[in-house]
């Protein structure tokens, strides 16, 4: 019930403060993060922000702020491979690529694309896949 509460409450906000881009405010993304594998009961916990297979990102850049989501594919295991490594990588990459700016804020699976290729590039093979996602909002005021 209360999360209805909190989210009428800034719909209303938004709508009776007239969020526009001319009232000079400079609007940002603010995010939290939480998670844990199912390996947690074990005690393994991985560094950064990695959840037993999957993995995630949330970056900033003067243009956009971009947040990006891989679920490691288990199923490797049976054969040998840690799945979070590449879910983990892919993840890395593509948030070393927005800190830099190497990406169109409008065009968020370009960040995917290049973070792949990147990944095919490595020196050690990379074996493994995952399911993705990634968003990227726009900053009204750029500068």
């Amino acid at each position: 019930m209360l999360s209805v509460l909190s989210y009428g409450r800034l719909v209303a906000r938004a709508v009776l403060g007239g969020l526009s881009q001319t009232d000079g405010r400079d609007y940002s993304l603010i995010t939290a993060s939480y998670g844990f594998g199912k390996d947690f009961s074990k005690g393994i916990l991985k560094k950064g922000m990695c959840y037993g297979d999957d993995a995630c990102f949330i970056a900033r850049h003067k243009a956009a702020d971009v947040l990006g989501v891989a679920d490691g594919v288990g199923g490797w295991r049976d054969y040998g491979v840690d799945p979070s490594q590449f879910s983990a990588t892919l993840m890395r990459t593509c948030e070393r690529l927005v800190k830099e700016g190497r990406f169109t804020p409008t065009n968020p699976v370009g960040i995917l694309t290049s973070g792949y290729y990147e990944l095919l590039q490595n020196k050690v093979p990379l074996l493994g896949e995952c399911t993705q996602t990634e968003s990227s909002e726009q900053s009204l005021h750029q500068g």
